[in-house]
């Protein structure tokens, strides 16, 4: 099972816990789950997120980014896909944390849609020294 998260264009969420509600799209629920197929193949249609301020005391912004949860028997891997070329990126401790397996958090632009939206890709490796991880 793959369940993401992400942030509206605007960098909000939908959550119960945020006492901001300006700001937020009534036709966006911010989340998806669904099951790969028998080759591990899975698909989501959502929006491109926008980043947020996550320190107001020290300026520091998260980069625009997707959640993914992966979970199979007890196992659960819980990842972040960034997107390349985002400003905020160099300042952003998960992101740095990763080290050299940065490359390995970044979509991959494979092209439009049929509406004109972009399109990316995203292998997530479990096991081995590929594995794209934050915490499991």
């Amino acid at each position: 099972m793959v369940d993401i998260w992400n942030a509206n264009k605007w960098g909000r969420c939908t959550h119960v816990k945020d006492p901001v509600r300006e700001r937020l799209d009534p036709n966006f629920l911010g989340f998806g789950r669904t099951m790969t197929d028998e080759t591990g193949r899975y698909r989501f249609r959502t929006i491109m997120p926008g980043s947020y301020l996550a320190r107001p005391d020290i300026d520091r912004w998260r980069p625009a980014h997707v959640h993914v949860s992966i979970r199979g028997g007890s196992a659960r891997l819980i990842a972040q896909m960034y997107f390349q070329g985002d400003p905020h990126l160099a300042r952003d401790p998960m992101f740095i944390l990763l080290g050299e397996a940065q490359g390995r958090h970044f979509g991959n632009r494979v092209g439009q849609g049929a509406e004109g939206e972009t399109l990316y890709s995203w292998d997530i490796m479990i096991g081995g020294r590929n594995t794209a991880y934050f915490e499991s």
